[in-house]
């Protein structure tokens, strides 16, 4: 790597660090609401799990330049994640169970799609 070449990426990565702490930020804001979202109407919101999954595959992204186990700079030098990058997590049914011997405690049975 030529040395004009680091400290263009040394540049990237002050911005995408930066970029980083707006985006988990960010993620914290929207697992919070998501977090009250369930709590009250015990399914989570759609529309949140739409923003969170891009969101976590941007962060993704930058972590892995920063790290350097990606030489392509994420957003708004590249493309904006569809969030397909990430495998889908097991949603958790938070529904009490109908057997008694779980003292009312919610159900952390993964749902079958």
């Amino acid at each position: 790597m030529e040395n004009t070449n680091i400290w263009l990426r040394l540049a990237y990565m002050i911005f995408f660090g930066f970029t980083l702490y707006i985006s988990l930020a960010v993620m914290w804001i929207v697992a919070v609401f998501q977090f009250f979202t369930v709590l009250f109407a015990s399914t989570p919101n759609k529309q949140l799990l739409e923003i969170s999954n891009p969101l976590a595959a941007y962060v993704h992204q930058i972590i892995g330049f920063l790290t350097f186990k990606r030489d392509q700079p994420p957003y708004p030098f590249g493309e904006w994640p569809k969030g397909a990058e990430l495998n889908e997590g097991t949603v958790i049914d938070i529904t009490p169970a109908a057997d008694s011997n779980n003292n009312n405690s919610p159900a952390q049975q993964p749902k079958d799609d």
